[in-house]
């Protein structure tokens, strides 16, 4: 249990700058959301990311259904197959980026040499 709630231990500093119950609330929100996407293996940065696209189309589509009816929240848990589906296909997009900077870049070094 200390090894899961280090994260927290190290942001102890960074927590000065929360002048409000509200501010510490909200940051052990976050905590709790990046350590549950951790413990169930996804990437906290692909979850949040997810979380923030589509959480307010969500909720407008179901702003009506009572505070019981909770099942249409399911897609949005890190261990849902919507949301793996979501990460691997982040995961290959950023590679692919990645790739064609590196490229790039390979192609600006040559024509460097070459021209020098």
């Amino acid at each position: 249990s200390e090894r899961a709630i280090i994260t927290v231990a190290l942001g102890r500093n960074s927590w000065k700058t929360i002048a409000t119950i509200d501010g510490a609330t909200a940051s052990g929100y976050m905590y709790s959301l990046a350590e549950t996407a951790k413990r169930n293996g996804a990437r906290p940065y692909y979850y949040f990311k997810y979380l923030l696209e589509r959480a307010a189309a969500l909720q407008k589509q179901h702003e009506n259904d009572s505070i019981t009816e909770l099942e249409y929240l399911d897609p949005m848990m890190p261990w849902s197959e919507e949301y793996k589906k979501y990460e691997k296909t982040e995961l290959e997009n950023d590679n692919q980026i990645l790739r064609q900077l590196a490229a790039s870049e390979t192609t600006k070094s040559t024509e460097n040499v070459n021209a020098g």
